[in-house]
């Protein structure tokens, strides 16, 4: 019996390259590539596939800078309970643009 590991850059192997173009993920502007699922960031490794919702992206942001919940809310000043509805309820513009920020600014 064999194992197969399938990797994000698998599924767009045979993809097309794209312009470059700033990520919604990583906010970084990258040369993308369409593949078979979604867009392929080289990047970030994300596939973004357009089922993606505002709370999604402010998650995985977060998830890419390494914060908690409560520690990204220590930043913006709302607890981290406020912070999970923000990511699977209802994301305001602003934290959305707050992360995106942070993003830009990650070394």
């Amino acid at each position: 019996m064999t194992v197969h590991i399938c990797y994000p850059e698998d599924l767009v192997a045979e993809g097309i390259d794209l312009e470059i173009s700033k990520c919604i993920i990583c906010c970084k502007e990258t040369k993308q590539r369409a593949g078979y699922v979604g867009i392929f960031c080289p990047n970030c490794k994300n596939i973004i596939t357009g089922d993606e919702w505002v709370g999604d992206i402010a998650r995985y942001r977060r998830e890419i800078l390494q914060l908690t919940k409560k520690q990204i809310g220590n930043l913006v000043g709302k607890s981290k309970h406020t912070i999970h509805s923000y990511e699977w309820r209802k994301c305001p513009e602003w934290y959305l643009d707050k992360l995106e920020e942070l993003m830009l600014n990650k070394k």
